[in-house]
């Protein structure tokens, strides 16, 4: 009853897309402090299209940190899979200077906006990742959308009912990553942010890549440069490591350096590459 009710509100009181009636409703106002009601009307969204009239604001108030985490963590996966690329983008365009969106969307809201994003694998959401990340001067936002595109890298492949084997690959975040019709345009993306990053943002990105399981030869050959100048980073470099066809010369030094390292490497990074 109360989604139904919530989803009345919002067709009644939505305006054109980049504003939104910034009052609550009094008949909603008090419901968001219930996590069990705001859950319900996470899962709401599921059955609203992209092109349902919510509003950047409506949507911020299930994904920011006043929000209980598990209705937070039900908004986005609502949100990624009803594909609502359009308020999405507008929580992380809002001008944090306006009084209006400083109360209801916060970094929290922007970094989970950019998660659900990373769930929709459609050119025109990785297009406006990208042309975001080449434009945003913020750190934090800038790491978001690195994450977003490279979780978009891969698609999960379609499964047509083969044995996963006796031992199936659960790393994710995908059981059968498969590259799609944007790939390219991601990796390309991410080449030219690697090629003038920072070590520290390298370093990022280059944990990002492996989180995914992204092997890039530019990547390899960064950071085992710079995982030789910075211990810290033979965990990123090992991981790269690990996916490479074959371990090039500069790597062998990490490795023995990263097996006797104290403390020691995680002992499942560690023999990835000594596996292969």
């Amino acid at each position: 009853m109360v989604a139904n009710a919530y989803r009345a509100e919002l067709h009644e009181t939505s305006v054109p897309f980049g504003t939104v009636n910034i009052a609550a409703s009094t008949k909603t106002s008090s419901i968001y402090e219930d996590p069990r009601l705001t859950v319900q009307m996470a899962r709401t969204l599921l059955a609203l299209s992209d092109q349902a009239p919510r509003g950047p604001l409506n949507i911020a108030r299930f994904l920011n940190a006043k929000q209980d985490d598990y209705a937070r963590h039900v908004a986005i996966r609502a949100l990624g899979m009803s594909g609502a690329s359009k308020d999405l983008f507008g929580i992380i365009d809002a001008n944090p200077t306006d009084s209006a969106v400083e109360k209801v969307i916060d970094d929290t809201a922007r970094i989970s906006a950019l998660r659900a994003l990373a769930m929709i694998h459609k050119p025109e959401v990785v297009n406006g990742l990208i042309t975001r990340v080449e434009k945003s001067n913020d750190p934090a936002l800038r790491k978001g959308i690195l994450s977003a595109l490279a979780r978009l890298h891969f698609t999960e492949g379609e499964w047509k009912g083969d044995s996963w084997g006796t031992r199936p690959d659960t790393r994710g975040p995908y059981y059968q990553p498969e590259a799609w019709g944007e790939s390219q345009k991601i990796a390309t993306a991410l080449k030219s942010v690697l090629a003038k990053a920072s070590s520290e943002d390298a370093a990022y990105l280059v944990s990002e890549l492996n989180r995914n399981r992204i092997q890039f030869n530019e990547a390899l050959d960064r950071i085992v440069t710079l995982a030789a100048k910075d211990k810290k980073l033979l965990p990123d470099a090992v991981g790269q490591l690990a996916n490479a066809d074959t371990i090039p010369a500069a790597g062998i030094p990490l490795l023995i350096s990263a097996a006797s390292s104290n403390p020691p490497i995680s002992a499942g990074v560690l023999s990835q590459p000594l596996l292969l």
